[in-house]
């Protein structure tokens, strides 16, 4: 299993990092450590957005007009919103497979930012 942060893993599929991995041509072993991992992200990433949209709504929270961000109608509201996300941020998942070695990525490209956002998936 490889263990991350809700953060870490949301931050690797909103920055690209996930699907340029998953898209990555990696060694046969690495292949089958990783088979199942993409879905399984998917999955987190999609039941992370659903808890976020169910915060934002318990507190009566709106989109900013830029869409960066949301706004509420009391200070105190988005004060109990920020430290439940923060929570939720924090909170740990595990999905199936193993952590491989970067050299096992053999065809892609991966930048540096995402070795560094995909950290949990590589052994030292």
């Amino acid at each position: 299993m490889i263990k991350l942060t809700i953060d870490q893993l949301v931050k690797a599929a909103y920055m690209g990092s996930l699907k340029r991995f998953f898209a990555c041509g990696l060694a046969m072993p690495a292949w089958k450590a990783l088979r199942h991992t993409a879905e399984a992200c998917e999955k987190e990433v999609a039941a992370f957005e659903k808890k976020r949209d169910e915060l934002v709504a318990k507190y009566e929270g709106k989109v900013r007009p830029d869409k960066n961000g949301w706004e509420f109608g009391k200070p105190e509201q988005a004060q109990v919103f920020g430290a439940e996300f923060e929570e939720l941020l924090r909170t740990e998942v595990e999905v199936p497979g193993s952590p491989i070695r970067l050299d096992d990525v053999q065809t892609g490209a991966l930048t540096g930012e995402d070795s560094i956002r995909l950290a949990p998936f590589f052994v030292d």
